[in-house]
């Protein structure tokens, strides 16, 4: 009955995906005025985390922020609905996505069979389907060997809906999406071949998530599950971001954050990939996510074990897995 009512819901989809982009762009700016103005989707979300965020902006540069933001997120789910029909290849020939230095990645998985690659909310983050194929230059990898990590949804037609989509352009359909509370059972029985794990962290983690860091002018809690499966297999860690040149222009940008994880801590991982983050949120404000509820846990001083990466150790245990001395690389 689910794959009856998403496919129900698919059809339609795949029948305006033929649509020429263009159109998709036009359909997007009106969602996005019906949005903002008429609908008011997290209309109070959105300038609550932008004026926590930027204090030093001006009530009229946030509000532009947030209109550039409203169309940047009505563009992400029409692109998703256009992407849909279009092979990778196809989307490469139109330079939707290109990749600016692809040998940081070559160059990581010469070193491990495994690669960890942290990215955020930037860019069109649902093209992530056949991400590695969309760019012009001769990736060392495909698509195939490529596996994002997400959260499990309440709503399980929605979690099966979302995974059609997501895999429209991924042929690796079994394992190009794998839930988060799977993801180190996967890696175990895929250890020794050549994959590539995608770890969006910057979302609101699980209540009992034991990191904090400022993020933005705001204390945060912060899933480690990239930093710690890439410390426990002694894994390489990238950076990636997306950054948004144009409506339906991306471009892909890797920064190596350890060479081996297990020898710089997960301190150094988690860190380096938040201060990566919020200093390309600030050089593009609207290309993130502000609509999410980001900041929406509290920070309990007396709450058990609490590890704050930023400062002190709060409750003296500290959490499974990291090392309590997190040495910088040289």
């Amino acid at each position: 009955m689910r794959h009856l009512l998403c496919w129900l819901i698919l059809i339609p989809l795949y029948i305006l995906s033929l649509l020429p982009l263009c159109i998709h762009h036009l359909n997007a700016g009106m969602m996005a005025w019906l949005a903002r103005v008429v609908i008011r989707y997290r209309r109070d979300v959105v300038r609550s985390n932008l004026a926590a965020s930027f204090p030093e902006k001006s009530e009229r540069e946030r509000e532009k922020i947030a209109r550039e933001f409203y169309v940047y997120l009505a563009d992400i789910f029409c692109e998703s609905i256009w992407s849909l029909t279009r092979p990778p290849k196809f989307i490469r020939r139109m330079g939707v996505c290109r990749t600016e230095n692809p040998e940081i990645l070559d160059n990581a998985l010469a070193l491990h069979k495994g690669v960890v690659i942290l990215l955020g909310h930037t860019g069109n983050w649902e093209l992530m389907g056949g991400l590695p194929d969309y760019s012009p230059y001769k990736e060392p990898f495909t698509s195939k060997i490529g596996t994002v990590a997400y959260k499990t949804m309440t709503n399980k037609t929605s979690e099966l809906l979302f995974k059609y989509i997501r895999l429209a352009n991924n042929s690796a359909s079994k394992t190009g999406v794998i839930a988060s509370n799977r993801i180190l059972r996967f890696i175990i029985e895929h250890k020794g071949e050549d994959r590539i794990y995608f770890f969006s962290s910057d979302q609101c983690p699980d209540k009992n998530a034991k990191y904090v860091r400022t993020f933005l002018n705001q204390p945060a809690k912060w899933s480690a599950g990239g930093a710690y499966i890439a410390n426990k297999f002694e894994m390489p860690v990238l950076y990636m971001y997306i950054d948004r040149r144009g409506r339906g222009k991306y471009r892909i940008r890797y920064t190596l954050i350890a060479e081996d994880a297990s020898k710089t801590g997960m301190d150094y991982v988690i860190n380096e990939y938040i201060r990566l983050l919020e200093k390309d949120i600030r050089s593009n404000p609207s290309n993130w996510l502000w609509s999410h509820r980001r900041w929406k846990l509290k920070i309990d001083e007396n709450e058990k074990d609490i590890h704050r990466l930023d400062g002190n150790t709060v409750g003296g245990a500290l959490p499974e897995g990291r090392s309590a001395n997190a040495v910088k690389p040289s």
